[in-house]
């Protein structure tokens, strides 16, 4: 006659097949490759823009690709979108007002993709994506400046222009770069390229609009957008006063983020 089962082996034998099915479920997660999107670049220009969707594993990226990615883009190897916010929470420690509020803003968007150029630029981004303005921007690693490149942006007295210049300094609106984008340049405006800027020479160049026009701060802290439109007609002044200081312009710049696309031609960044 058999032995009936005693009572902890009558509940061991089905959780041992509920833990074998959880297993090959699990297996089968795990096995699946992350979502590659391809992004044209644009006209005239070589290679593309190759997303890869969070969580995304080293096998998921081209051996040329992952080749590209230094030690700050690796920190988002393995992880989720969520586990990625709380990343850059932890990496980007700001001191000053200015700069919390841009970092605030970016947290509240999804950090959807690592982003890599296929050219042979050889560049790659974080995508951050906002889906209630429908608002992709692409992040850069943080530069590393040089001495004369921390001296030139610190002489401005402005405590947020260091830290932007060093985490924030080739923002994109786009996953192809080349449209909008905040400079913050760590080299001084010259009239070469901004003709008749007057008094925003040896400035920063802070902002670039995609319709060729461009936003530039004076060595005084005077904010004003160069017209490309007023340059190719050799207007004797070029650059039109935005009465802002940089506290306002990081203001004015998350208020334009936060508006959806179709409402912001009315916006200093348009």
């Amino acid at each position: 006659m058999k032995k009936p089962l005693e009572e902890s082996e009558a509940i061991k034998k089905p959780l041992e097949g509920q833990a074998f099915l959880l297993a090959i479920i699990i297996a089968t997660v795990v096995d699946m490759e992350s979502e590659i999107n391809f992004h044209d670049p644009p006209a005239g220009m070589p290679g593309g823009f190759y997303e890869y969707v969070l969580p995304v594993s080293e096998r998921d990226f081209d051996v040329k690709h992952f080749s590209i990615l230094d030690g700050w883009f690796r920190n988002f190897i393995g992880v989720t979108s969520s586990e990625a916010k709380t990343i850059l929470d932890d990496h980007w420690k700001f001191g000053s007002t200015a700069t919390n509020i841009f970092k605030s803003h970016l947290l509240g968007y999804d950090v959807k993709s690592i982003v890599v150029d296929d050219s042979c630029n050889g560049d790659a981004w974080l995508a951050l994506n906002n889906r209630e303005t429908d608002t992709t921007l692409i992040v850069p690693k943080p530069k590393v400046l040089s001495d004369d490149e921390r001296v030139f942006l610190t002489s401005f007295a402005i405590p947020a222009l260091l830290e932007f210049g060093t985490y924030f300094s080739g923002v994109f609106e786009d996953i192809t770069p080349y449209v909008s984008s905040l400079q913050i340049a760590a080299s001084p405006v010259d009239e070469q390229t901004f003709v008749n800027c007057g008094k925003w020479v040896n400035g920063v160049w802070l902002y670039q609009i995609a319709d060729g026009d461009n936003i530039l701060l004076s060595i005084d802290g005077a904010i004003g957008r160069w017209s490309m439109i007023d340059a190719a007609s050799e207007k004797a002044m070029c650059v039109r006063d935005l009465k802002l200081d940089f506290d306002k312009f990081v203001n004015e710049y998350v208020k334009y983020l936060n508006t959806p696309f179709f409402q912001r031609k009315d916006s200093i960044f348009w």
